[in-house]
């Protein structure tokens, strides 16, 4: 059973316990010794339901529990630094470390996504979205880009809050019929975290104004060249 380095160093949120089974939507939160003696309180007033779902039922036993709770709530956050990783599954342990490299990237596609919004909530200002028979030579050479990362939707690559702007923006492009008819086959932009459906509508001057400068760099030049290099003649 996965355990927890220490007693006294407080894992994101505090130490918790939730038993949904108990009709809790929020857990409890508190110091370890706090959080186990809620516990044992706990299954001293609901017998029944403690040992239909096999929950301690002594000091000791409390301990373990909110051990092996905490331990696995940070595990599947990727917070190691709270985890005696010696206690934990190999399988566990691998889940963690991606969620930590996933984290660690997060601000860097944050910063990518945000900029594109950016660009598509400009469109629908004073530049206006690009004509539909430009936006179609442009789905063409995404279609074909081994960047254009068609399995994925947008929750797997954008924080929910930039997510859901995202969407709405596909959304109000889908009322105005501002669609191509490569709308399906486009995805994920792998080099710019953009919806690509969207990307192809939105002005050049405003991509170029709101691109992040680490991601030139991570457009393909050739098989296809992308796009954005070719109408803004960079090299």
């Amino acid at each position: 059973m996965p355990k927890l380095l220490s007693e006294t160093k407080w894992p994101p949120g505090g130490f918790q316990v939730l038993i949904p089974e108990a009709g809790m939507t929020e857990p409890f939160c508190g110091g370890f010794d706090e959080t186990w003696m809620w516990l044992l309180r706990f299954v001293g007033k609901n017998p029944v339901l403690a040992q239909r779902l096999g929950l301690p039922t002594n000091p000791e036993g409390c301990k373990r529990w909110v051990h092996t709770y905490n331990a696995r709530r940070c595990i599947a956050h990727g917070w190691l630094g709270f985890v005696d990783l010696e206690s934990a599954s190999p399988d566990q342990v691998v889940t963690a470390q991606k969620k930590r490299s996933l984290a660690a990237a997060v601000g860097n596609v944050g910063r990518k996504a945000s900029a594109g919004v950016s660009a598509y909530m400009e469109m629908f200002g004073s530049v206006g979205p690009v004509a539909k028979p430009l936006a179609e030579a442009r789905a063409s050479v995404c279609f074909g880009c081994p960047q254009n990362d068609a399995a994925h939707g947008i929750l797997d690559y954008l924080a929910e809050g930039i997510a859901r702007k995202t969407m709405s923006v596909l959304a109000a492009l889908k009322d105005l019929d501002l669609v191509t008819s490569l709308n399906d086959k486009l995805g994920i932009c792998r080099a710019c975290s953009c919806p690509l459906k969207a990307k192809v509508f939105a002005p050049l001057s405003v991509i170029v104004e709101k691109m992040p400068p680490e991601v030139w760099p991570e457009l393909p030049r050739v098989n296809p060249r992308c796009w954005i290099i070719a109408e803004s003649n960079r090299p």
